[in-house]
């Protein structure tokens, strides 16, 4: 009897080995899945790259850019492997994320403080490879160890990098020396760190950093094969943009965020006939809210506003329920619906508008308690042609005084201009005051402005535009009073 149970013992565990075994064989993420999640997350880094690593690397003859290349081919040349070649260039990630967000640089302006972490947070999010994020994690660690245990190199650091030292943790205690020298993994840490301090070379052509995209594609798409349940949760929930903690604290302090790589290059190119196929109906489609000024240029009406297009266009549907959509959902930390939608369009001479803050048409009664609105660039914004102006950091004061939306001008607030190019787009909370003025230029100026409130909060988009139908009777372009022309 007892060999009979040690044999069906024998059996079961045999059967819970291969079933293991099968599931272990098999992707825990559908290959489609697989591979959009990995070029959404390659491009991302590219993108970042493409419009950030040209600055220089804080004090040094190199760019941001070129450093990471220059240190991921001296990586390359001396045998590392590809997890490796991937993680030196992407080491100084957290630098350029400190840019994208447009923060002014820490540690006596020699970059983002804690960079180290930031990238690395970042680049798991994304799906890159563990080995390879902890270059990114660990090289000033290395630098801090190197410091420690031989004075020499820490002679022969440049002075950026003794001042980023200082804000680095300086020196680390014995204990946790010999805890990193027992540490296997940290000697990848710092056999890249002598590659590092050699690359920073300015008489070296590097190539752009779209020839190494298979190599980050490569990388994130073999983790993600190979992803365990348990770092599947590491993942970031919205693979199409991954808004990271330095927005994140932009956002904070500024109730503002421009983010300028958030659209596709195929969507951005296509913003403008999106526009122009709304305009072609504006005249035969119920659904639009149309509304007109008088323009004193050419005296007649001209058009200057079409609200609901996501109602009609599929195309701008598509972007204010998908990549801007799940953007406001990661301010919120929990998602977010589409509470109204417009496109403005400022004509030659086309009127700009009184400073005010949206909160006050919002009616907390009526609708969510908080909104947050993105301006999506049709066309270039610029000064001239009456670009959106902001007052940075005061999103945190209530409702200021106002008549019929417009804020009192006792208040002296210090507006920046946000300049934008085509596709940039630009959150802004609701409470935050905004303006804008006139379009001197001799173009048309058109942008798209896309409100969103919190799920939990409820869905009054068909409510708003009820309440948005009866104002129209009363010949107003919006509910607050803050319209600057002619409304017809």
């Amino acid at each position: 009897m007892l060999r009979i149970r040690q044999c069906a013992r024998k059996a079961k565990d045999q059967a819970n080995f291969n079933q293991s075994k099968r599931y272990m064989s098999k992707r825990i993420l559908p290959k489609h899945v697989i591979d959009n999640r990995a070029q959404f997350s390659a491009n991302r880094i590219l993108s970042l790259y493409q419009h950030f690593g040209q600055s220089s690397y804080f004090g040094e003859d190199v760019s941001v850019q070129d450093h990471s290349i220059q240190a991921m081919l001296l990586a390359q040349q001396a045998g590392e492997d590809s997890e490796f070649q991937v993680g030196a260039l992407l080491h100084d990630i957290g630098h350029i994320l400190g840019s994208e967000a447009i923060r002014e640089s820490d540690m006596e302006g020699c970059g983002t403080l804690n960079h180290e972490l930031v990238g690395y947070e970042f680049l798991k999010k994304l799906g890159v490879s563990e080995q390879a994020a902890y270059i990114a994690k660990s090289h000033v660690l290395a630098k801090r160890y190197l410091c420690s245990v031989d004075p020499e190199y820490a002679d022969s650091l440049s002075p950026q990098s003794q001042t980023t030292l200082k804000y680095q943790g300086n020196l680390l205690s014995d204990d946790y020396i010999s805890q990193l020298q027992n540490d296997k993994q940290f000697q990848n840490a710092l056999r890249f760190r002598k590659y590092e301090e050699q690359a920073k070379d300015p008489h070296i052509i590097c190539p752009p950093i779209a020839h190494y995209y298979n190599l980050i594609l490569d990388n994130i798409t073999n983790n993600l094969k190979n992803i365990s349940p348990k770092e599947t949760g590491n993942l970031t929930q919205y693979p199409q943009y991954h808004v990271s903690s330095e927005q994140l604290k932009a956002w904070d302090s500024d109730g503002a965020l421009v983010i300028k790589n958030a659209l596709s290059k195929e969507h951005r190119s296509e913003l403008s006939k999106w526009t122009q196929d709304l305009i072609n109906v504006t005249e035969n489609n119920p659904k639009l809210l149309v509304h007109h000024e008088y323009s004193s240029t050419n005296n007649q009406d001209i058009l200057c506003r079409i609200e609901k297009m996501t109602t009609v266009s599929k195309d701008w549907a598509n972007v204010c329920q998908g990549v801007i959509r799940d953007i406001v959902s990661q301010i919120y930390n929990e998602p977010a619906v589409l509470f109204k939608d417009k496109i403005n369009l400022k004509g030659p001479g086309g009127a700009g508008f009184y400073t005010h803050q949206d909160a006050t048409a919002y009616n907390p009664q009526e609708f969510a308690k908080h909104h947050i609105s993105v301006m999506v660039a049709i066309d270039s914004s610029n000064a001239q042609n009456g670009c959106l102006q902001i007052a940075k950091g005061r999103h945190k004061e209530g409702i200021f005084d106002n008549k019929d939306g417009v804020t009192s001008e006792k208040y002296n607030f210090d507006f920046t201009n946000v300049i934008a190019e085509i596709g940039d787009i630009v959150l802004f909370d609701s409470y935050l005051p905004h303006k804008s003025g006139t379009n001197f230029s001799d173009l048309w100026r058109k942008t798209a402005y896309v409100t969103y409130n919190r799920m939990s909060e409820g869905q009054f988009y068909d409510k708003y535009y009820q309440k948005k139908a009866n104002v129209l009777k009363h010949g107003n372009i919006s509910i607050n009073h803050d319209f600057m022309g002619k409304a017809h």
